[in-house]
C-alpha cells in the first residue's frame, strides 16, 4: 500500500468516525427534543385542562344552587352553558392522553358529566313546571352522585396524568444523561482511534526515516556492510530500496578506489626506491660539484616526501580493508604524549611556539598498538604546531574518564582558518581516524573563531570484542 494511500485511509477513518459520533449526536439530540415537544405540548398541557375541570365542580354546584334556590333562568342557563362548556374541554382533553390508565379515567369522567347533564336538564324541566321540591331531590341525590365521580375520576386523571408527567421527565433526564456519556465516550474513542492511527503512520514513518538516517551515517563513515530490511512496498519502500542500491555502487566506488590507490602505490614504490638509491649513491661519491650536489639532495628529499606520501596512502587503504595490524598490549597513553612532544618540542620551539600538557587523573594505561598511539599522536600534535601561527600555543591534555581516556590537542587558530590556502594531503588526519576507529574510540573536532580548534580522542582502556 503506498504511503498516500495509507494517509489517506487513516484520515478517512478519522472522519468517518467523527461523522458516525455527530450522526448519533443528532439522533439523541432529536429524541431529546421530542420527548421535550412531548411534555410541554401534550402532558403539561393536559395537567393544566384537567387541574381547570376540577375547579369548575364547585362552581357548577354554586350555580346549580342558587338557580334552584331563586328559580332564575338565567342562572338556568349560566349553568346549562358551563356545563356544555365543561364537556367540550373534557372531549379536547381526549387527544393530549398518552396512557391506558388515563383514557379509562377520561371515559369515566365523560359519562359522569354527561350524566350531571342529563340531571340539569331535568331539574330545569321540573323547575320550569313548579315542581322545585322534586328538582331539589335530583340535584342532592343522583345529580349531587354524577358530579362527584367526575371530580373523582377528574382526579384520579389528573394524577395518572402527573405522574406520566414525572416519569417523562425523568426518562429525559436520563436521556440526557445516556446522550452526554454516549457522545463523550464516542467521541473520545474516536479521538483516540485517530491518534492512533496518526501515530501508527508517523511512527512507521519516521522509524523508516531513522533507520535511513542511522544507514546514511554508516555510509559516510564506512561502516555500512549490510543492506536495509525493506518492510514497505510504499515510497518509504522505495527509498530504502534505492539506498541500498546507492550503498552498493558507493561501497563498489570506495574498493576500486582503493585498490587504484594500492596498485598505484606500489607501481610508484619501486621506481621512488631506485630513484632515492641512486641520488644517494651519487651523494656518497663526492663526484659533484656543489650546485650538482644541491640538485641531488633536492631530488632526495622530494623522494622521501613521495615515499612518505605512499607510504600513508597503503596504510589508510590497510586500515580501511581491516588488515592493518594492531599489535595491542598495556601502554601508558601519558608517557606516549610526553615523548611525542620531545619529539616535536625542536618543531615547535623554531617556529616560535608553546608545548604544554595536562594530565588529569590518576590511570593512563590502556589495551593498545603503541606504535599506532604514536602515530595518532604525532599527527595530531604536528598538525596543531603546522597550522598555528608564530606565538601561539598548543596544549595537550590527557584526562582519565572512567572506562575510557581522553587525549585533546587543542591550538589558538580555528580550523578553517588555519586550513584555508595551506598545502597538504590531509592523509594524516583520515589516517588518524581509521587508527582510533581501528581502537573502538571516537575522534571530535571542536572549532571556534576566536578560541582555537580542539580535536579530541577518546579511547576505551579494555580493548573492544572484535
Amino acid at each position: 500500500m503506498r504511503l498516500a494511500t495509507k494517509i489517506f485511509a487513516a484520515t478517512t477513518l478519522v472522519i468517518l468516525a467523527l461523522v458516525g459520533v455527530a450522526a448519533w449526536s443528532l439522533r439523541a439530540v432529536d429524541d431529546l427534543v421530542s420527548a421535550h415537544r412531548n411534555i410541554t405540548e401534550r402532558s403539561l398541557p393536559a395537567l393544566q385542562l384537567e387541574v381547570a375541570l376540577q375547579e369548575v365542580v364547585p362552581r357548577l354546584l354554586r350555580l346549580e344552587a342558587r338557580y334552584l334556590v331563586l328559580r332564575d333562568r338565567a342562572y338556568g342557563d349560566l349553568l346549562t352553558e358551563r356545563t356544555s362548556r365543561a364537556a367540550i374541554e373534557l372531549a379536547r382533553l381526549e387527544s393530549l392522553l398518552g396512557s391506558n390508565a388515563e383514557r379509562a379515567s377520561h371515559h369515566e369522567a365523560v359519562a359522569a358529566l354527561a350524566s350531571y347533564q342529563d340531571f340539569v336538564e331535568r331539574e330545569r324541566a321540573l323547575v320550569g313546571k313548579r315542581q322545585v321540591a322534586r328538582a331539589v331531590e335530583i340535584s342532592e341525590g343522583p345529580a349531587r352522585e354524577a358530579i362527584d365521580k367526575f371530580d373523582q375520576a377528574m382526579g384520579k386523571l389528573a394524577g395518572l396524568t402527573s405522574a406520566e408527567v414525572g416519569r417523562q421527565q425523568l426518562a429525559v433526564r436520563e436521556l440526557e444523561t445516556r446522550t452526554w456519556t454516549t457522545v463523550l465516550v464516542a467521541l473520545g474513542a474516536s479521538l483516540l482511534a485517530a491518534v492512533c492511527a496518526s501515530g501508527f503512520v508517523a511512527f512507521r514513518l519516521t522509524r523508516s526515516i531513522r533507520q535511513l538516517s542511522a544507514a546514511t551515517g554508516r555510509v559516510a563513515d564506512g561502516s555500512f556492510r549490510e543492506p536495509l530490511s525493506i518492510r514497505t512496498e510504499d515510497e518509504i519502500g522505495d527509498l530504502t530500496r534505492a539506498f541500498n542500491h546507492m550503498a552498493v555502487e558507493l561501497r563498489e566506488v570506495e574498493e576500486h578506489k582503493q585498490q587504484f590507490f594500492s596498485q598505484i602505490s606500489h607501481e610508484l614504490r619501486n621506481p621512488l626506491t631506485a630513484i632515492r638509491a641512486s641520488a644517494q649513491l651519487l651523494l656518497r661519491q663526492n663526484a659533484l660539484d656543489v650546485k650538482g650536489r644541491h640538485w641531488v639532495e633536492s631530488i632526495d628529499d622530494s623522494v622521501d616526501r613521495l615515499l612518505g606520501l605512499v607510504t600513508r596512502i597503503l596504510d589508510l587503504n590497510r586500515l580501511r580493508a581491516g588488515v592493518f595490524p594492531l599489535e595491542r598490549q598495556p601502554v601508558d597513553l601519558d608517557k606516549i604524549v610526553a615523548r611525542a612532544l620531545d619529539v616535536l618540542g625542536a618543531q615547535a620551539e623554531q617556529q616560535g611556539l608553546r608545548l604544554e600538557s595536562e594530565a588529569t587523573g590518576q590511570e593512563f594505561i590502556l589495551s593498545a598498538d603503541e606504535d599506532a598511539l604514536t602515530q595518532v599522536v604525532l599527527n595530531l600534535v604536528g598538525n596543531a604546531i603546522k597550522f598555528t601561527p608564530t606565538g601561539g600555543t598548543v596544549r595537550v591534555q590527557v584526562a582519565d574518564a572512567d572506562a575510557h581516556l581522553e587525549l585533546a590537542v587543542c591550538d589558538d587558530e580555528p580550523y578553517q582558518q588555519a586550513h584555508r590556502g595551506r598545502n597538504g594531503s590531509g592523509l594524516g588526519l583520515a589516517i588518524v581516524k581509521e587508527l582510533v576507529s581501528a581502537h573502538g574510540g571516537t575522534i571530535a573536532m571542536d572549532s571556534e573563531e576566536g578560541k582555537g580548534t580542539c580535536v579530541t580522542v577518546r579511547l576505551p582502556k579494555i580493548a573492544p570484542h572484535a
